[in-house]
């Protein structure tokens, strides 16, 4: 799960063919419930289903200074 750059999120499933997105959180779990009964159709959906918010952010100033004076 990662947060879309217009606003909102979006999920996808590793080793499936699953991308969704939503613009809450809320919004997203509903949208991933969908993609997976389309996905799996009768066949049981699997039990659980993890999102991890992936957040990537750019620290400014690179390189970091680790050794401040004192």
């Amino acid at each position: 799960m990662t947060a879309a750059q217009d606003g909102g999120y979006l999920a996808r499933a590793e080793g499936q063919s699953i991308l969704v997105g939503a613009g809450t959180v809320a919004d997203l779990h509903s949208a991933v419930h969908d993609a997976l009964r389309s996905r799996f159709g009768p066949s049981p959906p699997p039990v659980r289903v993890r999102l991890h918010l992936v957040d990537d952010e750019v620290l400014a100033g690179w390189p970091l200074d680790l050794n401040p004076p004192v």
